[in-house]
C-alpha cells in the first residue's frame, strides 16, 4: 500500500488548519492512502509498482490535492464557496496531471520497483501447445 505524502505535508500544503479540525490522523492517513491509490492507477502502465522512490514534488502535491478534495467532500462540499472551488480545481488539475502521466506526457522523477510481482502471469502461446501436451 503506497502513501506518497505525509500528514505533515497535508497540513502544510493542503487544507487550512480550520478545515482539518475534527479530522483524526487516522482519517488523514486513510485519505492519503486512498489518494495514493488513485495516483497508482495513473502510474501502473508506466512501470512496476510500488515505487521505490516517490520524492517528486509534483507527485506529492497531486496526492495532497486529491486527499484534500476527498476530505472536504466527506465534511461537506459547497460549490458556491470560493475556497471549496479552489480545492475542487486542485483535484481536477490532479486528475488532468494523472492522465498526462499515464499518457507519458509528464515524466516523474521516481524510481519504479524492480519487482514484477504485480505483472500479469505468463500464459503459454500456441507455439507451446504441442510441448505442453507432450506431442
Amino acid at each position: 500500500m503506497s502513501q506518497y505524502a505525509t500528514i505533515a505535508q497535508l497540513e502544510a500544503q493542503g487544507l487550512p488548519a480550520a478545515a482539518l479540525s475534527g479530522i483524526s490522523d487516522d482519517q488523514k492517513t486513510a485519505a492519503l492512502v486512498a489518494a495514493s491509490a488513485e495516483v497508482d492507477a495513473f502510474l501502473r502502465d508506466r512501470g512496476p509498482l510500488p515505487l521505490t522512490s516517490a520524492d517528486d514534488p509534483a507527485l506529492v502535491q497531486r496526492t495532497i490535492d486529491i486527499a484534500c478534495y476527498r476530505l472536504l467532500a466527506r465534511r461537506g462540499y459547497n460549490p458556491e464557496d470560493p475556497a471549496h472551488s479552489v480545492i475542487r480545481g486542485g483535484y481536477e488539475d490532479a486528475m488532468a496531471w494523472g492522465r498526462d502521466v499515464a499518457a507519458g506526457r509528464v515524466v516523474l522523477d521516481v524510481e519504479y520497483s524492480t519487482s514484477t510481482s504485480g505483472s500479469a502471469p505468463e500464459v503459454a502461446g500456441p507455439e507451446d501447445d504441442a510441448e505442453m501436451r507432450g506431442w
